[in-house]
């Protein structure tokens, strides 16, 4: 039925108990689907067969075509799965450590990177568009530190950078594939990204378009008593209107001289 459940893909452990996926990815081309699972392990399922090359056990359910059950530590979770290509892809566990894979070879990886933390089981991985580069981030506990994001060479193997991120570690990480921009999620809710102002476009510089404003030439440092009166707000100071006007009525305090009174007026005043 379009629409509806056609298979379902199992994964055990070696006693050949139910053992749980942690990380899937599909192939590029869309014909397979690449399982890691809580027992350190790693399947690869042919989505376009009958189940591979032992077909399917079950009416609906698939074998998996190619199977690594020695890929990571045993008990270790798979975080992360993620395909460079049509052949090569990359696997995260929290055994710390990641490794690169051809499954024309599945047996062997083709290269391996430890002493990276990965103590949650959501650690993180990707390829860049170009897939010349791996990007791996890391935990960290609380108070030690901070979180790293580091890169290896597909090509070379070696690493070429490591930056600093914050003090909580990197969950998810994803290397946009147009945009040329990794984004980063840190477990205190923060997130970070990271970008070639040459060779990325649009995305995060579109908000980041206008240049840091430009400090001005005068500053408050705090070293000096400055008292500031909002404008309409309630001030203890009078009004120099109303103090011009106070003063005035002063006689002290405008100096203004006594005013002599009139002859008339003092003779009416003298009389009987």
């Amino acid at each position: 039925a379009v629409g509806g459940q056609t298979r379902v893909l199992l994964t055990s452990d070696r006693r050949g108990t139910r053992c749980a996926a942690t990380a899937i990815a599909w192939r590029p081309d869309g014909g397979a689907v690449l399982s890691g699972a809580r027992d350190g392990s790693l399947r690869l399922f042919d989505t376009r067969g009958g189940g591979g090359h032992g077909g399917s056990s079950k009416a609906g359910r698939a074998d998996a075509e190619l199977l690594n059950r020695d890929a990571h530590a045993e008990g270790e979770d798979v975080a992360c799965v993620r395909w460079r290509d049509e052949h090569v892809c990359a696997s995260r566990s929290t055994d710390g450590t990641v490794k690169l894979w051809d499954v024309r070879r599945f047996d062997t990886p083709l290269a391996t990177w430890d002493g990276l933390a990965c103590q949650l089981p959501m650690g993180c991985l990707d390829f860049p568009p170009d897939h010349s580069l791996i990007a791996v981030g890391t935990s960290v506990r609380r108070n030690e530190g901070k979180s790293k994001m580091c890169f290896w060479s597909t090509r070379t193997l070696e690493r070429v950078a490591e930056l600093e991120m914050t003090e909580s570690s990197i969950v998810p990480a994803l290397w946009h594939p147009t945009l040329n921009q990794l984004m980063v999620g840190c477990t205190d809710g923060s997130v970070v990204v990271l970008y070639d102002t040459e060779e990325s476009e649009r995305g995060v510089l579109l908000c980041n378009a206008r240049a840091t404003p430009k400090a001005h030439g005068l500053a408050y440092t705090g070293s000096a008593a400055i008292r500031v009166i909002t404008p309409h707000a309630p001030s203890e100071e009078v009004d120099p209107c109303k103090k011009r006007r106070l003063d005035r009525a002063d006689p002290l305090r405008s100096r203004c001289p006594e005013h002599l009174q009139r002859p008339s007026t003092m003779a009416r005043t003298a009389r009987p």
